[in-house]
């Protein structure tokens, strides 16, 4: 086990060195002599610990149906692809990354996270709690909103607090990383909601892929979620820029497509690099949806409705364009 595992181990799974102890039945001084160095047997018993918690989450959920109900197979969560599906036009929240080892939720739905390096200071409306899951494969992470409250600090010499919460309520999970999800980058807490410029408090700063999912209609925000998600897994290092001038959001770096959101129509146009003739591989109940557009390009429209392209035909049409 490496020297950051065993502390890890410990931390994905809630379990403080002294907790520990006692489940061994062993001295706390004991532990501690392991340093980052634990004997086999104790990486054999926290993998156990894993793996039985993971076997009592689907038995507690089969014991709680009705003797008369026969679920196929184990229930469908709702899918959370961006922060800022999580939040009402203006307002604010403290989104944060933890493997649970900090937070604590109680049956009234309060609780407390932390220790964050936070400004105490910002009037935050919301807390969204990415909570990483290692012990299911493949991997999901849960999605917690909750109230913020109150920042509890500092408790500690870094400045650290501990961030207070109410009405908490799991929403769902997310397929993505903390990167991918928060649109930031390492730091494991994003502000949402705040401008620099009090005059524009009101704008998100959102990346492009943000964006796009931000502005979405309701009746467009599924099968735009679906189709940025899925051409996120064969084109990871691809981010959208929105253009003012197009209103288009364009693939950066590698420009192979675009999508512009057509609210009164409904409808999300598309276009992709290559002429009409270049996708002649692809069937032909696809291809006739497939018109030339300027230069080398080509475009289609996509919808819900039979006439337009459907979301499974369009991921395809976009794919066979950035290969």
């Amino acid at each position: 086990m490496s020297v950051k595992s065993f502390t890890q181990e410990l931390s994905d799974l809630g379990i403080r060195k002294s907790e520990l102890a006692r489940e061994l039945g062993l001295s706390p001084e004991q532990i501690s002599r392991w340093r980052e160095e634990p004997p086999a047997y104790v990486i054999a018993f926290l993998k156990q610990v894993k793996k039985n918690r993971e076997i009592q989450a689907k038995l507690d959920y089969f014991m709680s149906l009705s003797h008369n109900d026969e679920p196929k197979e184990w229930p469908e969560e709702r899918k959370i692809y961006s922060i800022t599906e999580l939040l009402q036009e203006n307002e604010t929240a403290l989104a944060v990354f933890t493997r649970g080892a900090y937070l604590e939720i109680r049956e009234n739905n309060t609780g407390f996270s932390g220790n964050w390096v936070i400004d105490p200071d910002k009037e935050v409306d919301r807390l969204i709690i990415y909570k990483r899951n290692e012990t299911i494969e493949p991997f999901v992470n849960d999605i917690y909103i909750a109230d913020y409250i109150w920042p509890e600090g500092p408790i500690s010499k870094d400045k650290r607090y501990r961030i207070h919460f109410k009405n908490i309520e799991h929403v769902g999970t997310t397929p993505y990383k903390w990167k991918e999800f928060s649109g930031g980058g390492a730091n494991p807490i994003k502000y949402i909601g705040f401008s620099e410029n009090k005059e524009k408090s009101n704008d998100i700063n959102l990346n492009g892929d943000e964006q796009f999912i931000h502005d979405l209609p309701t009746e467009l925000l599924e099968i735009g979620k679906k189709l940025l998600y899925e051409i996120r897994q064969f084109n990871k290092h691809g981010i959208l820029k929105f253009h003012e001038k197009s209103k288009k959001y364009v693939e950066s770096p590698d420009n192979f497509w675009t999508v512009r959101i057509q609210k009164k129509d409904k409808s999300l146009r598309i276009t992709v690099k290559g002429a009409p003739e270049s996708f002649k591989a692809l069937p032909k109940d696809i291809l006739k949806h497939i018109k030339p557009d300027m230069g080398t390009y080509s475009a289609f429209k996509m919808s819900t409705r039979e006439e337009d392209l459907d979301i499974d035909s369009a991921i395809q049409v976009i794919k066979f364009a950035g290969i």
